[in-house]
């Protein structure tokens, strides 16, 4: 092959790069739930700020990611902050009635759509919107950027509405989505921590432990869960072995979906 034979033949593979390159952004959008990870009404109590939880289903390769909200509705007084549920570098930003937050991914990575965040925020405890659904968060933005330096121009976006207490009336309550709850106490701890999980309906569930870097201390549990249920993990791994103090994660998978938080052992 000669040198001009190369040179022509340059440009057209640099073509096919970008041409291949775009073809597999345009099929892997990021999903972004806020409230519900399916988007329904997401009940909220009239008192207290509220955590609205935001779920997120990421292409493996996007390696910075930051989404901006605005407070559509007067119902939402002022934003309180965000936090990030998984030991991943990340910033806030709130500016008056809008808040932006990135962050960039390292492990864990879930490959199904999982609890990203939770922002708090707090309500008009005077509002005359109880009891229905109202639309009271928008995103003005998001921006992702893969591996490559590529920026990825959108992405799908459910949110839910704010629902504040809703009811008709005492014998006609409005069906809201079942909720899973999880908490661990007493956080930090020092010999055990209690693991609580409440289960609207039957499901596969594990229920592992990770430390900091990402690896599996200790799976506590495996199988069908329903209900309330309750791990106890003793700071030990799986060889019964006593594990160092520190930041350490319970990571619940349950139907496809992944819930992390972490626990602070302390010796």
């Amino acid at each position: 092959m000669n040198l001009s034979s190369r040179v022509y033949r340059l440009p057209l593979l640099i073509a096919t790069v970008i041409i291949v390159h775009s073809q597999v952004s345009a099929q892997q959008v990021p999903y972004i739930a806020i409230g519900n990870s399916d988007g329904s009404p997401f009940n909220v109590p009239a008192q207290g700020d509220v955590l609205f939880p935001i779920w997120i289903d990421l292409p493996g390769w996007v390696c910075y990611g930051s989404i901006s909200l605005y407070e559509y509705h007067p119902i939402i007084t002022h934003w309180n902050d965000v936090e990030i549920l998984y030991p991943w570098q990340y910033g806030v930003r709130i500016d008056g009635s809008a808040l932006t937050f990135w962050f960039i991914p390292v492990w864990p990575w879930p490959d199904s759509i999982f609890h990203l965040a939770d922002i708090s925020f707090a309500i008009d405890a005077d509002s005359i919107y109880w009891g229905r659904p109202i639309d009271a968060i928008l995103v003005e933005g998001t921006g992702f950027v893969d591996t490559f330096g590529w920026m990825i121009e959108f992405a799908i976006v459910d949110i839910s509405p704010l629902c504040v207490e809703c009811f008709t009336s005492a014998r006609d309550p409005i069906q809201l989505p079942e909720v899973i709850s999880h908490s661990a106490y007493p956080n930090p701890f020092n010999a055990s921590v209690t693991i609580s999980l409440n289960l609207p309906r039957e499901g596969n569930l594990d229920l592992t432990i990770y430390d900091i870097a990402g690896r599996a201390v200790r799976r506590l549990f495996a199988g069908r869960g329903l209900g309330e249920m309750r791990a106890i993990w003793d700071g030990a791994d799986e060889k019964g072995v006593q594990v160092a103090s520190g930041v350490y994660f319970y990571r619940m998978e349950f139907e496809s979906r992944v819930y992390l938080s972490k626990v602070t052992l302390l010796r």
